[in-house]
């Protein structure tokens, strides 16, 4: 992140954004984040921001690279083979909702304003946390009952994530609502 951006940051400045209303986007909102929506009953945070650059930082012991062994040469001292291996992704995943904070890492790697540090706390948990993280790649993971996704760069290959907090059908329906998230593409 670097010690000139602070979180939580606010919104888009309207000068940045006016041209939208001007061709004739009428309902369109530039939230600050992280954002939080509730949507019939769903609770949805949404964050940009590099964490997972800042988490893998300032682990102490690394997580595995994505088709590593690991958590590193000395992570199991007793040979027994029983060393917990978690990729780079969850292991971000599980500090951030372990802690029940977007930023867990220390102010000088990531400052916070810390009279609005109570919007970076993800306690309750939400039921879906957006990371728009631009290290992590596109992926979607649950963990704890919450469902992680990170909708990847759309100007790098024109794909995105469509979630539907509410999703309707019949067996839904008698179930309970439950929430959608599919990977979609625009094919020029």
């Amino acid at each position: 992140a670097g010690g000139g951006i602070c979180a939580p940051r606010p919104p888009i400045p309207a000068v940045f954004t006016q041209a939208f209303g001007q061709h004739g986007v009428k309902k369109v909102t530039f939230a600050a984040s992280p954002c939080r929506i509730r949507h019939y009953g769903k609770e949805m945070v949404f964050w940009r921001g590099d964490v997972l650059k800042a988490v893998r930082r300032c682990a102490i012991v690394p997580a595995r690279e994505e088709g590593g062994d690991g958590w590193g040469d000395d992570a199991d001292d007793d040979g027994d083979g029983d060393a917990p291996k978690l990729d780079a992704v969850h292991h971000a995943i599980k500090t951030i909702l372990d802690q029940s904070h977007l930023l867990p890492v220390p102010p000088s790697v990531h400052p916070v304003y810390w009279e609005y540090d109570h919007a970076l706390r993800l306690y309750p948990p939400p039921d879906l946390l957006v990371l728009a993280d631009a290290d992590g790649g596109r992926y979607v993971r649950e963990y704890e009952g919450v469902t992680v996704m990170n909708p990847g760069a759309f100007h790098v290959d024109l794909k995105f994530l469509v979630h539907r907090p509410v999703f309707e059908g019949e067996e839904e329906e008698e179930e309970g609502a439950t929430s959608k998230t599919e990977f979609s593409a625009i094919n020029l």
